[in-house]
């Protein structure tokens, strides 16, 4: 699924020349007739659901965005203002270049005051703009894996299996520069050194990161020392690997 979000430079730098408020109905009635249809747009309860960004910065009248666009989006607004913003559906969190947890809380604890609107969590591994054209030089140490974690927990304090977080978002939307991107992993300072004695494999964690952030060791079988073939999957605090024993118990 994908949801989009109009940022309110849209508004500056695509204006086609018209108003604030005429130029935002411009954009959310293309994306109404462009996308909504999509079976692959995110929709809650039938409505499509949009993100703005910084739309406080710009004059827009609401109350004639409402009444003049198409397809009766859900819009969800930044920070933990946007559930009181006029017409808001819901609010979502941006706090990847804070290097604590006290926005965090705070937003999860406004959320419960607004049970009937949407709540969108956000979860950010580190935060490092100095290579941004927009730098402000702010930094948050992602503290080898624990910076997210941190942030995940935040979440269960508030919520759970009886009471779920419906949306949370990867910030900052794969800003490279930013530093926030999860394709390329998220360093846990961990490393593992391995040797083999008989048919037994044994391994130990190198580095200064800490176990909590592996969720499992894969064990992999080589004939030519480039292809791989995945053999057996061991949770965390585990050592050891005899793959002989292993036959040895599907014989018996």
């Amino acid at each position: 699924e994908f949801v989009i979000m109009v940022d309110h430079g849209a508004l500056v730098w695509d204006s086609m020349g018209l108003t604030a408020t005429d130029a935002l109905i411009a954009h959310l009635n293309y994306l109404a007739d462009t996308y909504y249809a999509s079976p692959a747009y995110t929709k809650i309860n039938g409505r499509p659901v949009v993100l703005e960004f910084a739309m406080e910065l710009e004059p827009v009248d609401w109350t004639r965005v409402r009444s003049s666009i198409r397809g009766n989006p859900m819009i969800i607004f930044r920070n933990p203002n946007g559930w009181t913003r006029p017409f808001s559906d819901g609010a979502y969190s941006w706090e990847p270049s804070k290097d604590t947890l006290s926005y965090l809380d705070y937003f999860y604890s406004q959320a419960t005051k607004y049970p009937a609107l949407q709540t969108m969590g956000s979860l950010s591994p580190t935060f490092n703009d100095s290579l941004a054209t927009w730098s402000a030089n702010r930094y948050v140490d992602g503290r080898c894996g624990q910076t997210w974690l941190d942030k995940a927990a935040e979440v269960s304090k508030f919520y759970s299996s009886n009471k779920q977080l419906r949306l949370i978002q990867i910030a900052t939307w794969n800003d490279y520069e930013e530093g926030s991107t999860v394709e390329s992993g998220i360093d846990n300072c961990l490393g593992v050194t391995a040797t083999v004695s008989g048919s037994q494999l044994s391994w130990d964690l190198t580095g200064i990161g800490t176990e909590n952030t592996v969720h499992h060791y894969t064990v992999f079988a080589s004939q030519d020392g480039q292809n791989l073939m995945p053999i057996a999957n061991l949770p965390v605090g585990a050592r050891t690997f005899d793959p002989a024993r292993q036959r040895r118990r599907r014989q018996v």
